[in-house]
């Protein structure tokens, strides 16, 4: 997939073409916001995503609609197209609880929500999407229906060594895995759910409770405090309870176009033989392995999910020349959407992991997303 460019984009009159779609070009209908029932268009599917609110159980699935298949020429998975021509050939699901509603605030006002993340993935991607909140058995089976895994908060699922055996597996057979941290930082619950998880990558998180968590527990490295608008000794803090990123392998896939992300009280990485992806402080907290014919990608912190970290920020405001959140030279507040790179994180992360199938991961996102 050759990168687009917005001059490009303008040129065609705002059109967005899409790698693997025929038809009406992908237009994409409305989507509600949090708490109720939308249509959705997931790259080829049509169907439902609910936002299941705090403590909700159960799943939320995309459901194909007269899938035709195209062809089969060897890859992990042939294009897949309904009947108006749009056409998916990535299965991605979501395992484990998302992010807490109840840290941060986003920029309306309200507490922060994963709504823009949930949605961004299946309203504006050509995969078609999954959420399992609840315990679901990693048969072989099921796994074989997938090329994408994101684990989240896996406290509650309790993965057996069979469960686990065969993720292993289907990693070393092509599959894509993305591990996130850091929803709690009391306990190790959490860290110890996900070593169980990841244990056959060589990679793994650290424990320590609240002392072991990072960023946010040691001394601001002086290249995040560049992010700042105004430059002072510590952390900018601007993007509803994160800190910037901004220390990338730059020659690493996962690091193409990203400045900064943010981050909050994650969990350290240990890469083993894997590749450091992102540092912060001189810690390691993104790592990446290719584990057989599959890839594996670690990061510490699971405030990428959150809408704050996409739009959150003070937007207006009496200009503030002292306030490190506040450029007074361009008069503009430091927000999610022009400091942090949270769209094109995810767009790299799942597009490196991705397996070879008939058509790329593409997000249909051109003032955000460069695609690779």
């Amino acid at each position: 997939m050759t990168k687009l460019h917005l001059g490009l984009w303008a040129l065609l009159g705002g059109a967005m073409f899409w790698a693997c779609s025929t038809g009406d070009g992908g237009m994409l209908p409305g989507n509600g916001a949090g708490g109720t029932t939308a249509s959705v268009f997931s790259g080829g599917t049509t169907g439902t995503s609910t936002d299941p609110g705090v403590g909700a159980t159960g799943n939320v699935s995309i459901t194909m609609t007269n899938p035709t298949p195209v062809s089969d020429a060897g890859f992990r998975r042939p294009k897949v197209c309904d009947a108006n021509g749009r056409c998916t050939c990535l299965n991605l699901a979501s395992l484990g609880a998302a992010a807490s509603k109840s840290y941060g605030v986003g920029s309306d006002g309200q507490p922060s929500s994963t709504n823009a993340f949930d949605e961004w993935l299946t309203t504006k991607s050509n995969a078609a999407v999954t959420f399992e909140y609840t315990y679901k058995p990693l048969t072989p089976e099921y796994l074989a229906t997938l090329d994408v895994i994101i684990l989240q908060d896996l406290r509650t699922w309790n993965l057996s060594a069979s469960d686990v055996r065969n993720l292993s597996d289907w990693v070393a057979q092509g599959g894509g895995l993305i591990a996130l941290n850091g929803y709690m930082n009391n306990d190790d619950a959490e860290v110890t759910a996900s070593n169980n998880a990841i244990s056959f990558t060589g990679m793994s998180y650290l424990g320590g409770g609240p002392s072991g968590s990072v960023p946010g527990t040691e001394a601001c490295p002086a290249s995040s405090q560049q992010l700042c608008p105004q430059s002072n000794s510590a952390c900018c803090y601007c993007w509803n309870n994160t800190y910037p990123v901004l220390d990338w392998d730059k020659a690493h896939p996962i690091a193409k176009s990203i400045t900064a992300v943010g981050a909050y009280m994650g969990r350290q990485v240990v890469a083993g033989d894997g590749t450091v992806v992102a540092t912060y402080g001189g810690k390691t907290i993104a790592a990446s392995k290719v584990v057989g014919t599959g890839k594996a990608f670690l990061w510490c912190d699971e405030w990428v999910t959150y809408t704050s970290s996409w739009s959150g920020g003070q937007k207006s405001g009496p200009a503030d020349q002292y306030s490190p959140c506040y450029n007074s030279a361009t008069s503009q507040w430091a927000t999610a959407e022009n400091a942090l790179q949270s769209m094109q994180f995810w767009y790299n992360a799942i597009h490196w992991v991705s397996p070879p199938t008939e058509c790329d991961f593409v997000i249909n996102e051109p003032e955000h997303v460069i695609l690779l």
